[in-house]
């Protein structure tokens, strides 16, 4: 069996799967984090009793009998840039700190950070690590993100690893060698041996801890298997489901939008590193040393879609009415949280509630569409086969046909499939040398495919918003 716990800000999924990656259960909980004065951390200890008891309810579940004898492979996928300090026995000594948690006047300041690949925001963990070092009082802590702790949790710290694409979160990492950057880390008052040693993605780390493996009624092996992010690790599952064709692009909607490609061209790394921020596109170091992934994250457009809908507005709205007299668009070239944005009445000076809502939506379609442009011009390549959607959006048929609009290219998506969670556990069953077909996952899929009017109609309205940006 396969296991991926799916480290989300909101909440926590665990998901099994059998030999052949087809889902036997899984279960999830709130993720625990708490805010006081203004830091939002979780307790690592009590959030792994909770992963841990929630893991033995599910095997549990499904039966002593299979799940007993069964050998079982753990890895991790989700937040990346949540970061805590522990020692080399797993006692934590600074709790985890969300990423959302900006440090009070924390800043980073002249250190060599072009080679990161990265847009330079201030929940990256290296923002965080002068705060917590204040709080340390000591020199040997090391620092991790929540999946390195969780697993290094699994075999009792008797091995503490990361993988190239969790590292790259940290902002500690270069992206154009694939390892840690001596620089940048010295600049940070840092050495590698305050860092997790880096594996590829699928590795497997080492053994549970036998009382761990005891309480969870195990026979068979249990073993630890290095992760992914989650944007990375939904581009290893969309590269498996594409390797036999041309490329799609990968789009794992949630709360938040993003647009995912990855190079394997030695040769455009350096060129990706530098050029991908100033187009607004982080670069992170994928499975292997020789994979490089671009993520982009155009807008906030699960949460906009849902407020919409309280007002009564869908996307179907879009299709069916005149084209809206407001233009909504963010102020800034990708949108980010705080971004205020801005408002343009360019014809009468006026605009209905309904106006705003419907451009709004829009807006965050056409945006998505401006960041597959960019990675096209980026990479010179033509992203025609298609946008392969997980998530939350992938439910939402409205929303999968306005984007297949305007995007001007097909959409396939796979409601109810966690596309983080199975394609880390992909890297899993692969690395162990299985091979796992993908028929069952086409199966499933739904394809969203506009005509040629419906190109058009929404073809004019973005011409007309580029025109104001």
């Amino acid at each position: 069996m396969f296991c991926t716990f799916d480290l989300g800000s909101t909440k926590t999924e665990i998901i099994l799967y059998g030999n052949d990656l087809c889902s036997l259960g899984g279960t999830e909980f709130q993720t625990p984090f708490v805010r006081e004065n203004g830091i939002v951390f979780l307790d690592p200890a009590t959030y792994t009793e909770d992963i841990f008891r929630n893991l033995s309810g599910l095997l549990n579940s499904l039966g002593k009998n299979l799940c007993q004898e069964e050998d079982l492979y753990c890895t991790v996928t989700g937040m990346g840039s949540t970061i805590l300090a522990t020692d080399r026995r797993g006692n934590v000594l600074v709790p985890c700190l969300s990423w959302e948690f900006q440090v009070p006047g924390g800043k980073i300041e002249e250190f060599p950070l072009s080679r990161t690949g990265k847009l330079l925001l201030p929940t990256y963990p290296l923002f965080k690590i002068p705060w917590m070092k204040n709080r340390l009082g000591r020199k040997d802590a090391l620092f991790l993100s929540l999946p390195d702790y969780v697993l290094a949790k699994l075999m009792n710290f008797q091995e503490i690893q990361t993988d190239y694409s969790f590292a790259s979160r940290s902002l500690l990492f270069n992206d154009e060698t694939c390892d840690w950057d001596e620089d940048i880390i010295a600049a940070a008052g840092l050495s590698r041996k305050n860092l997790p040693s880096l594996s590829a993605a699928g590795t497997i780390l080492g053994e549970f801890d036998p009382s761990l493996k005891h309480r969870l009624g195990l026979r068979g092996a249990a073993l630890a298997c290095a992760g992914m992010h989650d944007h990375v690790a939904t581009g290893y599952l969309g590269r498996a489901f594409s390797r036999d064709g041309k490329p799609f692009l990968m789009n794992p909607a949630g709360t938040t939008e993003s647009v995912l490609a990855w190079s394997e061209d030695p040769e455009q790394r350096a060129m990706l590193v530098k050029k991908s921020p100033i187009l607004g596109i982080n670069t992170e170091s994928g499975w292997r040393k020789d994979v490089l992934a671009l993520v982009v994250y155009p807008s906030l457009s699960g949460k906009i879609l849902d407020t919409a809908r309280r007002f009564g507005v869908e996307p179907e709205d879009l299709f069916e009415k005149e084209p809206p007299s407001l233009i909504v668009a963010p102020s800034r070239r990708r949108l980010v949280v705080e971004d205020p944005g801005f408002v343009i009445a360019p014809q009468n000076g006026r605009g209905t509630l309904d106006d705003f809502w419907r451009s709004l939506i829009l807006g965050t379609q056409f945006e998505f569409l401006r960041a597959v442009e960019d990675l096209e011009d980026l990479m010179k390549e033509p992203f025609s086969t298609g946008i392969l959607l997980f998530g939350g959006q992938a439910r939402d048929e409205p929303l999968c046909r306005l984007k297949s609009a305007v995007v001007r290219r097909p959409v396939l998506s796979f409601p109810g499939i966690n596309g983080a969670a199975l394609g880390a556990a992909l890297a899993v069953a692969e690395g162990m040398g299985k091979t796992i077909h993908m028929d069952p996952l086409r199966e499933i899929c739904r394809r969203f495919s506009a005509s040629e009017r419906e190109k058009d109609f929404f073809r004019r309205q973005y011409e007309r918003y580029k025109e104001f940006q």
